[in-house]
């Protein structure tokens, strides 16, 4: 399960970072900040949501299935976050923030 976590981790790591290297020119910056910083908090507040949904099913669960809750906890959180920034880049550079024929100078 650790090489999951770590997995999930690296593709984290690399979503955030095409997120914040490829940003659309020529628009209005303030608006851009603002729908990044939205997805920032969009992106922690499912990913803890996914982790603590783990830790309310896995509070009665029996002593075995116990050993794993914390690695599924993060393989939730990071799995929810990553489909998160995914989505939210193409959203974001496809559709609310694409250049237009008439934008181009």
């Amino acid at each position: 399960m650790g090489m999951v976590v770590a997995a999930l981790f690296i593709i984290n790591v690399i979503f955030i970072w095409a997120y914040v290297y490829f940003r659309p020119e020529l628009l209005n910056y303030k608006a851009l900040n603002v729908f990044d910083k939205c997805t920032f908090g969009v992106a922690i507040m499912l990913g803890s949501v996914a982790a603590f949904n783990i830790f309310a099913r896995f509070d009665t669960a029996n002593a075995a299935d116990k050993n794993q809750e914390l690695g599924l906890a993060l393989i939730y959180a990071f799995a929810v976050s990553a489909a998160v920034f995914f989505c939210m880049f193409l959203i974001r550079n496809f559709f609310i923030f694409r250049a237009r024929n008439n934008d181009i100078y």
